[in-house]
Parts: structure tokens; C-alpha cells; sequence
């Protein structure tokens, strides 16, 4: 996601921050669910709410910490772009850096 905003295809720049634009505040709110360790990835549903499957079994060590060490990243950069309502993920940004 990082990748695709600072560097979009060529053509697709206008896509590419309009999607993230519209979709930053879902991926964020997906990363704090699979921060706080109680989701299985890919189970979210669209509004990246938990599902029946989400608590079968949480995501990995590796995934965890790699997203840890991402999501400040992500909701600076989601939140330089003007994507609705990713103020309030600003707390992943305070608390991925502790």
C-alpha cells in the first residue's frame, strides 16, 4: 500500500489515492483488529468488522510484529493523502512506537 502511494502505476494516480482515500479508515481499522491479535487474516468482512470465522484462531508472531512495525507508516501516510476518517487511528501511531 505504501509502494502504490508513493509511487502509483502510471495513468492510475488519480485510482490509486482515490481508493485509499475512501478505503484508508477500513485497512486501518482491519490493522488495529489484527493488532490486538483476535482476527484471523482475510476474515474481516468489507467494513473490516470481525466475521463468525475472525476468531477461529489469531494471526501470526511474524505477521503481528511486521504490522506493528508498518502501521504508523500507514496512517501518516493515509492521513497526508486526506482518506475520511483516519484521525482517530492516530493511537496505532503512538502506541506502534512504544
Amino acid at each position: 500500500m505504501l509502494h502504490l502511494l508513493r509511487r502509483p502505476p502510471s495513468g492510475f494516480e488519480d485510482l490509486v489515492g482515490d481508493h485509499f482515500r475512501r478505503r484508508g479508515r477500513h485497512v486501518l481499522r482491519a490493522c488495529e483488529a489484527y493488532l490486538e491479535g483476535g482476527c484471523l487474516v482475510g476474515t474481516l468482512d468489507a467494513e473490516a468488522k470481525a466475521t463468525e470465522a475472525s476468531s477461529m484462531r489469531p494471526c501470526s508472531a511474524g505477521f503481528h510484529l511486521a504490522l506493528a512495525n508498518l502501521v504508523s507508516r500507514l496512517v501518516e501516510a493515509f492521513i497526508n493523502i486526506g482518506a475520511q476518517g483516519c484521525e482517530q487511528f492516530n493511537r496505532l501511531r503512538v502506541s506502534a512506537s512504544h
